[in-house]
């Protein structure tokens, strides 16, 4: 069980060019062998949605990188989209919530960590009941897709239907990432589905365009769940910002700002904003206008050990909400990638993400009076 929720973790970490890609990929592969040794939905969610996010803001070559370096344009030295990247690479050991979720994420996952609140009752019914799912639950993941088999009688072929279809999957989003800048993660999917549909008329796995049409269908009903969650987080998403919740949060933080409170506040301010807006990126836009002129501020226009630390603090404390957030798409994705209960996922996954979350703020209030 250990060494199955360890692959399933190490997933993420092989997928960390987007974060949107990564749940999807490694959900389906990781899902049947979880199921096997009895491993919780929601386990494997948690270890999905740790795999992604937080994987992925580590990464300098990700899209990540790109858009906060072009945020950070403008402010001190920082006058090019490549001295924005190089003070992102020099500001990724700052980012703590983001090692943290990861790190701890797998040592839940190898035993290291021993589980605690809902997580060790879902773990519990897993292992002594065979149940993945609680009674009750609602998979984002609709029943059409656990319910398509094999013709009897067919061989099927891991290279063919499985490794080649993640190839071309890797290929295209990988080089798409390298020439354009981002990764056609859409792109990718859409290939593999062209290529599948081929091999499995040429290998006898279709028996007629009707059959082929019939298994569309159901594959189109079994993801519509997760299209129906999804869109409501975003229409969420839309009335949190129009109701103003990340500007009050701003506007309460502004008076009392202190030099040294700064990397810890600038934590605590973009997890509260990114956790009620589930977004990420919308968080460093919000708050890169007024951290980055303060921090700059105090330490002359030099961007020093507190100006990273302000950085890591920022990107990871948007991550938090990325992570944790209901309404956060990737939160969404792992839900779908691993066929959990939505809810369920959330409420497993959030005490560890706030165990991460007290850890960092503690640390930034220590590297704040030290670098500032």
């Amino acid at each position: 069980r250990r060494g199955t929720a360890g692959f399933a973790w190490g997933l993420g970490l092989f997928i960390f060019f987007s974060d949107y890609f990564s749940p999807l990929f490694s959900g389906p592969i990781a899902r049947p062998l979880t199921d096997r040794r009895r491993i919780s939905r929601e386990m494997l969610a948690y270890l999905l949605d740790s795999g992604s996010a937080p994987v992925a803001a580590l990464i300098p070559a990700s899209a990540w990188a790109v858009y906060v370096a072009g945020l950070l344009k403008g402010y001190g030295p920082i006058d090019s989209i490549q001295a924005g990247v190089a003070v992102y690479t020099r500001a990724i050991p700052y980012d703590l919530y983001g090692w943290l979720a990861m790190l701890l994420a797998g040592a839940v996952a190898f035993g290291v960590v021993p589980l605690f609140g809902p997580m060790r009752r879902a773990e519990r019914r897993a292992r002594e009941e065979g149940k993945v799912l609680r009674d009750g639950a609602t998979p984002m993941m609709g029943e059409e897709l656990s319910g398509i088999d094999p013709i009897p009688g067919k061989r099927t072929s891991l290279v063919l239907y499985l490794v080649v279809p993640v190839l071309i999957i890797l290929a295209v989003a990988v080089g798409t990432l390298v020439a354009t800048g981002t990764a056609r993660i859409l792109a990718a999917f859409l290939a593999a589905v062209l290529y599948q549909a081929v091999a499995m008329s040429l290998g006898g796995h279709l028996k007629s365009v009707d059959d082929g049409m019939e298994l569309a269908v159901r594959g189109i009903k079994g993801v519509f769940p997760a299209i129906v969650i999804l869109a409501l987080a975003y229409s969420i998403n839309g009335v949190s910002k129009s109701l103003g919740a990340d500007a009050y949060i701003v506007s309460v933080t502004r008076g009392w700002m202190r030099a040294e409170a700064v990397p810890a506040v600038t934590f605590l301010t973009a997890a509260c904003i990114s956790f009620f807006t589930g977004t990420s990126w919308g968080t460093y836009a919000i708050l890169t206008p007024f951290v980055m002129p303060i921090v700059m501020g105090m330490t002359g226009g030099v961007v020093n050990a507190g100006v990273l630390a302000t950085v890591g603090a920022l990107v990871g404390g948007a991550l938090f909400g990325d992570h944790a957030s209901p309404v956060s798409d990737t939160t969404c994705l792992s839900s779908f990638g691993a066929g959990s209960d939505h809810m369920d996922h959330v409420s497993t996954q959030l005490p560890y993400a706030l165990v991460a979350a007290g850890l960092s703020a503690a640390i930034f209030a220590v590297v704040g009076v030290a670098t500032l």
